[in-house]
Parts: structure tokens; C-alpha cells; sequence
């Protein structure tokens, strides 16, 4: 599932008027905050937090990389 996409389609997820400026890959840039049902989430054993699918993303992403 696009949580994003999807999520805002299906009323799960709501753009807020809020933003949190937050560093990326090195790039400091203000972002949206949405709400999010809980029910979209799911607890990530590896960290100890709730993630969601950019956790997904970034270990397939990785993963790819390491072998080609």
C-alpha cells in the first residue's frame, strides 16, 4: 500500500497545516505533517518504533543496491 496515495484517498491519512523541517540524505527542508490512523501503522521490532513504508522503501532500496 502507498500510505500516502492511498491513505489520503481512503480518508486515512490527513495533510495537516502543520510543517517540521527535517534533514534527509543531507537536505534540511520543511515538510507536511499528515495524521495518520493508527491502524495504517505497524511496530518495527528492529528499531522499536512505528514505521511505516518508507522503512519498507529504503531496506529494498538498500538491499538492490548491495547486489547488483
Amino acid at each position: 500500500m502507498n500510505l500516502l496515495k492511498e491513505g489520503i484517498e481512503q480518508q486515512a491519512v490527513v495533510k495537516t497545516t502543520l510543517t517540521r523541517k527535517l534533514t534527509v540524505d543531507g537536505l534540511t527542508k520543511a515538510y507536511p505533517v499528515y495524521k495518520v490512523r493508527l491502524d495504517c501503522l505497524f511496530y518495527n521490532d528492529q528499531n522499536d518504533r512505528i514505521a511505516t513504508w518508507i522503512s519498507q522503501y529504503k531496506a529494498c532500496r538498500l538491499w538492490k543496491e548491495y547486489w547488483r
